[in-house]
């Protein structure tokens, strides 16, 4: 079956590949040694990848403004 993986996804982008469904929340892509993947960090629909993917970076945004916030403050 063809899935869309966003473990990656800020680094790499999304990736399309070929998986074999595990169980009902894991994958395991074929040709890769470690290719297993949990329930959030695939999909089977590249909307709902995008949508991860986006709330991915809304995170990290949101992650990279509390460091700046932090450095920010003179230090004493």
């Amino acid at each position: 079956m063809k899935v869309y993986i966003t473990k990656y996804a800020l680094t790499s982008g999304i990736r399309e590949v070929e998986a074999d469904l595990c169980n009902p929340t894991m994958v395991k892509v074929k040709d890769e040694a470690f290719g297993y993947y949990h329930d959030s960090e695939w999909f089977k629909t590249r909307e709902a990848a995008l949508k991860r993917a986006n709330a991915m970076r809304m995170d990290k945004i949101r992650s990279l403004k509390k460091q700046i916030d932090k450095l920010s403050v003179p230090i004493v």
